[in-house]
């Protein structure tokens, strides 16, 4: 049998393989997450979980916006990837803001707050019982540059 053809009957096993080797070996990382920054009451929310066999994301974020205040944001997370070693790092792309917080992980239209077209990209792992995130933007939309979000009881779906 060609070389060519070997690889091309192999590939999507692999594939499936180690999607669900990241599946397995990355459980922990299934859950609701909270991300506190004083004086904030609330914080940055991202749930993660599994569904239809990949991970999906969303997060509930803050958009502090110094002296006129607080807004909110839900979005699902963008190019999402869960890795074997149980690493993880998605985007968050355009986000409409809303002045009172919207039900969390209830992706919802248009804000009342403006929006924002900037990115932000994420990646980390958990590290002892916390997932360490480190955030990076182009224009100061991250709330810190490194985020320990720790795992909370509440989960959707």
């Amino acid at each position: 049998m060609p070389r060519h053809t070997i690889l091309a009957a192999v590939a999507p096993i692999a594939f499936v393989a180690l999607a669900a080797v990241a599946q397995q070996s990355a459980p922990a990382l299934a859950g609701r997450w909270q991300y506190l920054q004083p004086p904030d009451k609330e914080g940055e929310v991202l749930d993660l979980f599994v569904s239809s066999g990949r991970w999906r994301g969303i997060m509930n974020g803050l958009e502090r916006a110094g002296e006129h205040g607080l807004f909110y944001y839900v979005v699902e997370v963008e190019r999402l990837a869960v890795e074997p070693d149980g690493s993880i790092r998605f985007e968050i792309g355009e986000r409409s803001f809303f002045r009172k917080r919207p039900a969390l992980s209830q992706l919802r239209g248009e804000g009342d707050g403006g929006l924002a077209r900037s990115r932000m990209r994420f990646s980390g792992r958990i590290e002892g019982a916390d997932l360490v995130l480190r955030c990076q933007d182009d224009d100061g939309s991250c709330p810190d540059s490194t985020i320990p979000f720790k795992k909370i009881a509440a989960m959707p779906r």
